[in-house]
Parts: C-alpha cells; structure tokens; sequence
C-alpha cells in the first residue's frame, strides 16, 4: 500500500475516509466476525482449493483472495480503527508532519507502520501469521490431492498453474 498523507490537506474526516477506503481496498487485515464455525471455514478453503486446482489457478484466484482475508481477519487486531484513531490523535495534537511511525494493537504487538516514503504497511501480527499457515495448509492439501484425483501429473504443474499475483 502507498498511502502518503499530506496531514496539511486532510481534515480528520477527509482523513478517516481515505484511511478506511485504503485499509479495505489494500489488502490489510482488520477484526471481523463471520459467523463461519472453523469447520465451515475448513470445507470452504477446501472447496475453493478443488476449484481452483481445475481451473489451474494456485493460490491466486478472486475466491482465495477472499477467503483468505476473511479467514485471517477472523483472529486480526481492529486494524481499521486503531489506526484510524492514532491518526486522529495525531491530528489533534497539531502533530502534522510524521516521516515514520510504527502502530501497535491493545496487547503491544506491531500491526503498522509509516513512513513518508512507501505510506501505511500493515505488519502481520503472530496469531494471524500462524492463522495464515493452517489456511495454507488446508488448502494445499485439498489442491494437490485434486490433482491427483483428476491424474495431472504434479512435475507438469508448471505448465498449467497461473501464479500471476
């Protein structure tokens, strides 16, 4: 994410608004509650791992885009509003010029940081590190025993698999 605030040009609320448009459009974790039981989640990473190994798709389609930030988001800190409110903060105390700043959560683990340079970058906490390996291994297991299932022969993955970003 490339986010240079100009903190001269935004009031709190333009601010906010463009904070909350880059946080959900970039990718960034951020609490939510699904109501998906982990069972459910299991079946759905699952589904979505047959389906993209028979389009040849690995790990890069929309629908595991989607999941995964689901998933992992699950378990996130509220990114979306500890860092919405370290800028209002910010702000209010007439503080306008920031060249760097590192973000922590409630529990003291480092979820952000900024600079003047490269903007807001999400850091990934721990839990939603570990969070991300059992949906990778959920998913990786279910893709190549689709392809095992279907007989593609794993050595001509290569040829057939889109690892475009």
């Amino acid at each position: 994410i490339n986010m240079n605030v100009n903190f001269q040009e935004f009031n709190t609320i333009k601010l906010n608004k463009r904070l909350n448009s880059a946080l959900l459009d970039s990718g960034f974790y951020s609490k939510t509650a699904s109501g998906i039981s982990e069972k459910e989640y299991g079946e759905a990473i699952a589904k979505q791992a047959q389906s993209d190994a028979a389009a040849g798709c690995f790990q890069s389609s929309l629908g595991y885009k989607k999941l995964n930030m689901s998933y992992i988001s699950e378990i996130s800190p509220d990114r979306k509003n500890i860092i919405s409110e370290y800028f209002r903060m910010l702000l209010s105390s007439g503080k306008k010029n920031v060249r760097f700043a590192i973000i922590y959560d409630e529990n003291g683990e480092e979820i952000a940081t900024y600079d003047s340079v490269y903007g807001l970058r999400p850091t990934m906490t721990s839990k939603e590190a570990t969070r991300m390996e059992q949906f990778n291994k959920i998913y990786n297991d279910a893709y190549f025993k689709a392809l095992r299932k279907s007989k593609i022969d794993i050595k001509d993955l290569a040829a057939q698999v889109d690892v475009r970003a």
